[in-house]
């Protein structure tokens, strides 16, 4: 009996922040009304936070009310079968500080960075896990 043709492999938090860096793109998990979401999101790395553009919708009311939230990123190549992910939990909270905004503003990370009813949510980041699918072969086995 052959073995498994990939392993995965636990990411320490270092590597989950470089990861979490190379994407400007992410999905989002909270609560509305109280049922589960899951919407894409575009962020930034800040420090040890993330921050999400978003119009007005569900992900600002959560912020609003400093909701817990979840995060995911990943990448995947299905011609190799590799990839990784990596995800996190945090508390979410409304940036409103005018200075914060423009700044934010400068970065230009979303399609709505322009927009009137812009809006940025920052997320501290706790609870970062993160695995990569490997080929077993690549392993050292």
């Amino acid at each position: 009996m052959s073995g498994p043709s990939h392993l995965e492999i636990e990411l320490d938090e270092r590597e989950c922040w470089r990861l979490l860096k190379t994407t400007p793109f992410g999905r989002l998990g909270f609560t509305e009304r109280a049922l589960p979401v899951v919407l894409p999101s575009h962020f930034i790395v800040r420090d040890s936070e993330l921050v999400l553009a978003s119009l007005q919708d569900g992900k600002v009311s959560s912020a609003c009310r400093g909701a817990i939230v979840a995060f995911e990123v990943d990448a995947y190549d299905g011609a190799t079968r590799e990839g990784w992910c990596v995800s996190m939990l945090g508390r979410s909270r409304l940036i409103t500080d005018p200075r914060e905004v423009d700044a934010l503003d400068v970065l230009g990370f979303s399609p709505w960075s322009d927009h009137p009813d812009r809006h940025y949510i920052a997320i501290g980041v706790s609870g970062l896990r993160g695995k990569r699918l490997i080929p077993a072969s690549g392993a050292g086995l």
